[in-house]
């Protein structure tokens, strides 16, 4: 038997944030009308953005980029990265806007 102080649980980092960057991407209506509220999104760590230091890349199951961790938590979730830490988005609303989409999502520590 495992003891229950060696049982890794998930913990929320950020309990709601925006998916940015949706505006720029062509398929976000398509891409938003396919979530569904906690559906696991990737968090994969941009280092080729000249503008971020700390961007991190939102994507869905298949690999389709929905766009970027928002700017408020971009560093921590960054830096938790860049520490090994493995972490994921859950979605916690999608919906289709008029001018493309928008997402919110928690953000998870798995480890």
């Amino acid at each position: 038997m495992i003891p229950t102080s060696s049982i890794v649980r998930p913990v929320t980092i950020v309990e709601e944030t925006k998916v940015a960057g949706l505006f720029h991407n062509p398929q976000a209506k398509q891409l938003a009308r396919s979530l569904y509220e906690g559906q696991r999104l990737c968090l994969e760590r941009d280092f080729r953005n000249p503008y971020d230091r700390w961007c991190t890349a939102v994507k869905n199951a298949d690999g389709d980029l929905l766009g970027y961790v928002s700017c408020d938590v971009s560093e921590v979730i960054g830096r938790l990265c860049e520490g090994g830490r493995t972490l994921h988005g859950e979605v916690t609303n999608s919906e289709v806007l008029r001018g493309g989409a928008r997402i919110t999502m928690a953000v998870i520590l798995d480890d």
